[in-house]
């Protein structure tokens, strides 16, 4: 059995070919296109990984797209329904393109490649966890993945066995660390969805100075749960990451901060939000016993909790400042 894997319309489209649950090939769109972050349709990927499976499109089985785009579209509707009027411009933004292109997958999948077959559609925390898990050599692994958002999940813990796959707990949106990790890339300056490796760099060579203001808009739980105070926020409203209530609390910062700044504000956010804290609170709460943590170490590997802990910048902008989540 072939399966063909896609992943577009955010960063750094990509196909993947399974057969019989060993991968064939992999790449990401922009290794063809040459356009760096290439989030459109991965054609010239799938093309390259049923090259090298040596097969054509009608010999493939399934099709998969990592995400429930019905599901996430509720999100993005109600989110900038219950901010109206202020979330009236992202409202004319992401409207259009989602009635017109996004909420329509399958039949985009089918036009663009000549399929006929079965697609499917992952929850997008699932699919976190299951590039992780099933690619791992365990048997049996607890999990946790954390990015920006998906559908309305922000993160979640689970465990994978066999293969049987299963969430347990999620946060949802808009209490989202990989949220605040890019509300804190874009205000000292740098590009979200590409500048946060630098920034978390930095850290190490900071003081945890700014650990009162951090404190002012995210709590962490003793559950592991995720508070944001979302006075200081915006994307929510998918404006852009932070307001004025957040300016007046950190003070203007941007292109051209003090590089010993910057690295402070990323060492109290750290300080601030752990995510070994998160992991083991979690872990601890997840039913999962200490031989279990000590045999199968913690797969944590999951890829929400590496470079997808970035908020969602909509593709329509190209502006990083404009709120995310809203593609």
């Amino acid at each position: 059995m072939d399966i063909l894997g896609l992943s577009f319309f955010y960063h750094d489209a990509a196909a993947c070919l399974l057969r019989e649950g060993e991968v064939v090939a992999a790449a990401a769109e922009e290794r063809f296109s040459r356009k760096k972050h290439d989030f459109g349709f991965p054609r010239l990927a799938a093309e390259y990984c049923l090259r090298e499976a040596g097969i054509g499109i009608q010999d493939v089985s399934h099709v998969g797209f990592y995400e429930k785009p019905i599901v996430k579209f509720d999100r993005i509707l109600s989110s900038l329904l219950a901010t109206a009027p202020r979330s009236y411009r992202a409202f004319l933004t992401a409207m259009p393109i989602w009635l017109r292109e996004k909420l329509w997958i399958r039949e985009l999948i089918r036009r663009e490649l000549g399929y006929q077959g079965e697609v499917l559609f992952g929850d997008h925390h699932h699919s976190h966890a299951a590039s992780a898990f099933y690619a791992s050599p365990f048997e049996e692994a607890a999990m946790l993945t954390l990015d920006g958002v998906g559908e309305w999940a922000c993160g979640g813990y689970g465990y994978g066995r066999g293969t049987e796959l299963r969430l347990l707990r999620e946060l949802r949106f808009p209490h989202s660390l990989g949220m605040l990790y890019s509300v804190f890339t874009a205000f000292l300056g740098f590009e979200v969805n590409e500048g946060e490796y630098k920034v978390m760099g930095l850290a190490p060579y900071g003081r945890p100075r700014y650990l009162p203001q951090v404190n002012q808009v995210a709590h962490l739980h003793e559950d592991g749960s995720l508070w944001l105070n979302m006075r200081y926020f915006e994307f929510h409203r998918g404006v852009r990451s932070f307001g004025p209530r957040f300016r007046r609390m950190a003070g203007r910062r941007g292109a051209g901060t003090a590089i010993l700044t910057v690295a402070s504000w990323r060492c109290s956010s750290c300080r601030t939000l752990p995510r070994a804290a998160l992991c083991c609170t979690w872990l601890r709460g997840s039913g999962f016993t200490a031989r279990h943590q000590r045999e199968h170490r913690h797969d944590d590997a999951s890829a929400g909790a590496g470079p997808d802990s970035r908020a969602e910048v909509p593709d329509t902008s190209g502006v990083s400042e404009v709120g995310p989540g809203m593609d």
